[in-house]
Order: C-alpha cells, then sequence, then structure tokens
C-alpha cells in the first residue's frame, strides 16, 4: 500500500470515542506503563491526581482508539476528538482529565494534537485576513492546506 498523504491521513482520522478498554495480556501491560507514566508527568508538573481511576480510565480508552485506529488492513495514522467541553457531556472520560492525558502525551512524547472547534467568528472585513492566519498556521503544524468554507453573514432584511 502506497504511503498516505499527510492530507488524507488527516481527512480519514479515527474518531476517538473514548470508551474503549485494555482486554488482553498484552494490551494491559502497555496501559499499565503509558498511566505510570502520565502519572509521574502529572507529579512532574505539579499537577493533581483526585481521582486516579479516572485517569486510569481516560489513559485506557484513548490508548484503546489509538490501538484500534493501527489494527485492520487500513491502519490510520490519525485520531482525532473536538475538543469541546460540551462534546464530553454525559462520556465515560470527561473532559478536563482527557486535557490532562493529552498534554501528557505532548509533554512526554511530543504527540501532535490539533484542537478542533466548531467555528470561529470574525468581523466580515477580516475574512480574507483570519482565512490567511489560519492556513498559514495550519500548514506549518501539519503540513497540509486545510478546507475553510466561509460563511459571510447576509444582510438582515429591512424592517421598514
Amino acid at each position: 500500500m502506497p504511503p498516505t498523504s499527510q492530507p488524507n491521513a488527516l481527512r480519514n482520522a479515527t474518531f476517538a470515542t473514548l470508551s474503549g478498554h485494555a482486554v488482553t495480556k498484552e494490551a494491559k501491560g502497555l496501559l499499565a506503563d503509558v498511566y505510570a507514566r502520565v502519572v509521574a508527568d502529572q507529579l512532574e508538573h505539579e499537577e493533581t491526581n483526585r481521582n486516579p481511576r479516572k485517569l486510569r480510565s481516560a489513559v485506557d480508552a484513548f490508548l484503546a482508539d489509538l490501538l484500534i485506529a493501527q489494527s485492520g488492513d487500513e491502519p490510520r495514522e490519525w485520531v482525532y476528538r473536538a475538543m469541546n467541553p460540551r462534546g464530553f457531556t454525559g462520556a465515560l472520560v470527561g473532559y478536563r482529565v482527557f486535557l490532562k492525558v493529552v498534554a501528557s502525551s505532548k509533554r512526554e512524547h511530543e504527540v501532535a494534537s490539533l484542537a478542533v472547534h466548531d467555528s470561529l467568528i470574525v468581523p466580515q472585513s477580516m475574512i480574507d485576513i483570519a482565512e490567511a492566519v489560519l492556513c498559514e498556521r495550519f500548514e506549518s503544524l501539519v503540513n497540509a492546506k486545510p478546507q475553510l468554507v466561509s460563511h459571510p453573514k447576509r444582510a438582515q432584511p429591512s424592517m421598514e
């Protein structure tokens, strides 16, 4: 199979459901190792770990998503998860604890993670500048052009 281009790798990313967990002996061993590293990172950066069970569940679920993305005939290079706190409401893994896992993975292993936002609101006069800045920053991070969609505010009908 030819190597996947970066833009396609991002488009084909697997959604991180954060609902899986380690099942095999090997996966549980990997989980123990990764969890120990996350805890050590949290302690080094003076982060409190008030609920180790939640942290372990978050590491377990994220690790499951990463492993699942690498399985099958067409392994995925990326996983994604929208980082809007509302997207975690009622989920097995909470927003705050997941942020800790993401922060540790960045510090410990320089794992790239890109925030996914629903929208960006700018004055209509600044649309071109905002698009240029977003494209430039995105390209510098992942070496791919983003697909931006602008929806300029339409003039409201007069009530006269």
